[in-house]
């Protein structure tokens, strides 16, 4: 056995980086106690149905003396020590190699016996190399499961911070706008202030939105603030041109005066800022890059923001159709593969360079929305472009009223 063990020890040491700084211990692992189970599963009786049934992928549940497997502890320790799930198949792959060439030097294997010895071997090997592979792949799930949670929580930190001192430096702002609005100022320059203090109430907006998120993880906080679209767009369609680049055009339908009709959505409104503005910036960005890549073409672009009542059909958690107001941001840029759509809204996904992106805009925008009871859905076709609708619940008293 020590033969098979030296050579499982060279191979390990051979896989690089992974393993330069471990000891002899550490390379061997529980090779010796895996050879041993490996040996005992040899020397179980096995009928023809058992062996029928193990080869078709139905194994029999291992013996009392083997319930513990030692490759079970090798595949997440070996996780732990960082391998790649490649390097660690390519350990078995050695291993099952090293006995083959070490038994073939021992003995003839022309007779019936030795085929049958030969096939429960590779059969103790590929259930060890199974049992390995799972609790690899539950440990890497659970190291990536803590990492996310230990960044998630550095998230709040940070976000408590950076809301505590927006704050500080919005207040002077607020006070210095408020001296300049009451100096008379000429109508070009009235309408600068007045631009600069709906950006400031929406930045106010969103310290609180900050605080909230890294104090209230449970949604204790969301806010039952009901607004009508109409109204919100008035007042938020500035700092939308702000982030245009040449060329791109932004279009408004649904909310003109004639679209009072629309019934008042729960949402608030530096909320729905938050998100219809982040959108927005990434189709301009998209649309800006996409323009650049081309500089011989005159740039060009369009984002259309909609607001249209839907009625969403009876579902599991609610028997009757029920009204709801989308809110839909689309461009007409490269659009998105279908697993950069099924990746976007997710925690530090980016396709962006790292100075440009964090992955953490549209992360932000998803989970802010969902504490307040709002979907995002996504639709996305390369060389078409982008669609995210946002499914804004409509006040309940509304839905009260026309239930009546």
């Amino acid at each position: 056995m020590e033969l098979v063990l030296q050579d499982w020890e060279d191979f390990a040491r051979s896989l690089g980086s992974v393993t330069s700084t471990m000891d002899d211990v550490a390379l061997r692992d529980h090779a010796e106690l895996m050879l041993k189970h490996m040996a005992a599963d040899l020397e179980t009786y096995q009928s023809r149905a058992q062996q029928q049934a193990k080869s078709e992928g139905d194994a029999p549940s291992r013996p009392a003396h083997l319930r513990s497997s030692a490759a079970t502890s090798h595949g997440a320790l070996r996780a732990d020590d960082g391998f790649s799930l490649e390097q660690m198949v390519s350990e078995y792959r050695a291993l099952r190699a090293s006995v083959l060439r070490l038994w073939a030097k021992a003995q003839d294997f022309s007779g019936p016996e030795s085929v049958q010895e030969l096939t429960r071997f590779n059969e103790a090997i590929d259930e060890a190399l199974t049992d390995s592979i799972k609790t690899y792949s539950d440990a890497m799930d659970h190291m990536a499961a803590t990492k996310a949670r230990q960044r998630m929580e550095a998230l709040g930190t940070l976000s408590a911070g950076l809301g505590h001192d927006m704050g500080n430096v919005l207040l002077p702002m607020r006070a210095c706008l408020i001296g300049l609005a009451r100096q008379a100022p000429t109508p070009a320059t009235t309408l600068l202030v007045d631009g600069l203090q709906s950006a400031v109430e929406h930045l106010t907006g969103l310290c609180k939105g900050l605080r909230a998120l890294s104090l209230d993880i449970d949604n204790s906080a969301a806010s039952s603030q009901s607004i009508l679209l109409a109204d919100w767009w008035a007042t938020a369609i500035s700092p939308f041109t702000w982030v245009l680049p040449m060329g791109v055009r932004l279009h408004a339908e649904g909310f003109g005066s004639a679209d009072k009709a629309l019934p008042p959505v729960s949402v608030p409104a530096h909320v729905l800022m938050q998100a219809v503005f982040n959108l927005v910036q990434n189709a301009a960005q998209a649309l800006g890059q996409r323009n650049a890549e081309n500089p011989r073409a005159d740039p060009t672009g369009n984002i259309w923001i909609t607001a249209r009542l839907e009625v969403a059909p009876p579902s599991p958690d609610c028997a009757a159709t029920r009204d709801e107001v989308h809110l839909i941001v689309r461009d007409d840029g490269p659009g998105m593969d279908a697993v950069t759509v099924a990746n976007c809204t997710h925690a530090y996904f980016t396709t962006k360079p790292m100075e440009q992106g964090s992955g953490l805009g549209l992360f932000i925008v998803r989970s802010v929305l969902e504490r307040h009871g709002v979907k995002l859905l996504v639709q996305s076709d390369l060389g078409v472009g982008t669609s995210f609708t946002l499914v804004l619940p409509v006040t309940a008293a509304v839905v009260s009223s026309r239930s009546l």
